[in-house]
């Protein structure tokens, strides 16, 4: 079972480098590449601790190869939880398996370009967030998506040893 799990995988993972790298999805019936999650291939990143716990380390290492070139800079609005979930967790999940540096210098180079989202006069955070200019978007959030950003902030912050990270989701603890 568990090799027609891992075939399973690289079937489909295959198929999306195949047809759509470095885009950030398939849709696995046309073959069509979608930007849907910022363009800087969130199919790689979320997919980079499955990789490490399957034992791929090929997939891993050319996975590697593009985080190195990401920059997160975006000309339009990033959606705050989805980024923080999709990209900031996948990095700091596959360096918590690898310890590769670049994912730990590439979570922090994210997460400092999203921290203008708890700008704001309540401290939670703004729904989005423009990555190049840091330029936040409306104040709307949904209590799932405030309070999901703890784990990754936090986290964040244990391995930098950088306290802006921590006490940018604390104060969303303190409001709830």
């Amino acid at each position: 079972r568990e090799n027609a799990v891992k075939d399973a995988f690289l079937h489909a993972y295959q198929a999306y480098e195949y047809n759509a790298f470095p885009a950030d999805e398939l849709w696995p019936l046309s073959h069509v590449p979608r930007q849907n999650f910022n363009g800087w291939g969130v199919s790689v990143v979320d997919a980079m601790d499955t990789m490490l716990l399957m034992g791929l380390k090929f997939e891993f290492e050319r996975a590697i190869e593009h985080v190195a070139t990401m920059t997160f800079d975006l000309p339009e609005f990033a959606h705050f939880f989805e980024t923080t979930i999709r990209y900031l967790g996948g990095l700091l999940s596959a360096f918590a398996l690898s310890n590769e540096p670049i994912l730990l210098k590439k979570a922090e180079e994210l997460g400092y370009k999203l921290l203008a989202v708890f700008d704001t006069p309540s401290g939670l955070p703004t729904f989005a967030i423009n990555t190049k200019s840091g330029g936040v978007g409306k104040p709307r959030v949904l209590l799932a998506e405030i309070a999901s950003c703890q784990l990754e902030y936090r986290y964040l912050a244990h391995l930098t040893g950088k306290a802006e990270y921590y006490h940018a989701v604390e104060r969303i603890n303190a409001l709830l």
